[in-house]
């Protein structure tokens, strides 16, 4: 009987293709006579219904398998690794039949998957927020940043997401990431509140953190506005302290190089990008030198260990880890190579800390490129800049509470 079934599965697409094709040519045939009244259209008209009712009584004989083995666990694995519905019904179906079970009789299908995808996903958002209310905080510290993420409904189509987080307790948690129609102050904040409401901490929230630009700290059409509108108090701010930060060194760039551009792609880093395959990595030249000639061996020293402890912390980004080995390698304390100067990565306008990457590296092998003199000398002031009094500062500048003393001697530095 499974062998039966299986055959008739499998031959039931050519077998309707063939009746298909046997009923057009019949009433292909037909046309020629259908004007003409007499027995043979009645003939061929009774054919042609004969071949319909066989199709639809095969296509009966193919019963779906009702046998469902999914479990929340294959649900979590199949969108872990973003497994799409088509493929996960080959892997499924594979995988029971290499372990001996009929797959006529098991319910595997993309309609099924989907659902069970959707209702496993709406369970395990209701268990996380619960989870949530069982250990609800007293206020909360809310983060958001427009980000564009890929479409979820069209292939190769971007759109405007808005990450919204809250940290408390040293705890964090990522509440939603809503769709946006614009990036307007107004559009975020009704976002951010939406959410905040409907995890129940509309009158829990009572920080605010965001980056400074006009759309979040606009007096009028701000985020930050907005959001002390809705909540019917003033709350308060704490703009993301990187973002200032990048504020100090977009202005130590233009003054020292004077490239004052709004071009994504500055043409004084495409060098380096464009010759990087035809260097030789080991040949660079450190900046000793010049540090020596300002810098005492002992401040050196205890730069050295600052950075190098640094390193060691699991927590440190991809960027800001290679800002770090960049100054070590600056400093003349990467001998051993064991530090390896990576390829130049993305460079967006909007991301200074790209730009000072770019500039040790450029610095690094400023023999084996065409530069003026004012350029290795702005370069060589940036990278001076950034070893002896920045890279410090920026490492700690996340410390809400260490901030006003991390900013003194920043200034005073």
């Amino acid at each position: 009987m499974e062998q039966e079934n299986r055959r008739a599965k499998a031959h039931h697409s050519s077998e309707i293709d063939d009746n298909f094709m046997d009923s057009s040519e019949e009433s292909s045939g037909t046309e020629d006579i259908s004007d003409q009244p007499g027995p043979s259209s009645n003939i061929a008209q009774s054919s042609l219904e004969e071949n319909i009712n066989a199709q639809i009584e095969l296509g009966r004989r193919i019963v779906r398998g009702r046998k469902c083995f999914l479990t929340p666990k294959i649900m979590a694995i199949l969108d872990r690794f973003h497994i799409s519905q088509r493929s996960a019904v080959f892997i499924l179906e594979a995988v029971a039949e290499s372990l001996g079970h009929n797959i006529d009789e098991l319910a595997i299908n993309q309609n099924t998957i989907q659902r069970y995808r959707e209702d496993f996903r709406k369970t395990k958002a209701t268990r996380i927020k619960e989870l949530f209310k069982e250990n609800e905080p007293s206020f909360v510290c809310v983060h958001w940043d427009s980000k564009l993420l890929p479409a979820l409904n069209v292939r190769d189509l971007k759109s405007e997401r808005l990450p919204i987080i809250v940290t408390y307790k040293d705890e964090e948690k990522l509440l939603g990431v809503p769709k946006l129609e614009n990036s307007s102050g107004k559009e975020q904040a009704m976002a951010v509140w939406n959410v905040l409401k409907d995890w129940g901490l509309e009158d829990k929230a009572q920080i605010l953190c965001s980056d400074s630009t006009s759309s979040n700290t606009g007096r009028i059409n701000g985020a930050i506005t907005f959001l002390d509108l809705y909540g019917d108090r003033e709350m308060t701010y704490f703009p993301c302290r990187h973002h200032i930060y990048e504020l100090v060194l977009r202005s130590v760039f233009e003054y020292e190089l004077n490239k004052v551009t709004s071009s994504p792609d500055v043409a004084f880093f495409k060098k380096i990008r464009e010759k990087w395959n035809n260097l030789e990595k080991e040949n660079y030249m450190d900046g000793y030198k010049y540090l020596n000639a300002i810098c005492s061996e002992s401040e050196i020293l205890r730069n050295v260990n600052y950075l190098s402890n640094a390193l060691k912390n699991k927590n440190l980004k991809n960027d800001y880890q290679e800002l770090v080995e960049l100054c070590i390698v600056f400093i003349g304390r990467n001998s051993h190579s064991t530090i390896k100067i990576r390829p130049p990565g993305a460079l967006h306008h909007a991301r200074w800390m790209a730009k000072a990457i770019y500039s040790f590296k450029i610095f690094l092998f400023r023999q084996l490129l065409s530069l003026k003199m004012s350029e290795l000398n702005g370069l060589k002031n940036i990278c001076l800049f950034l070893v002896t009094v920045y890279v410090k500062s920026w490492l700690e500048s996340s410390s809400a509470i260490g901030a006003p003393l991390n900013d003194l001697m920043f200034l005073k530095s």
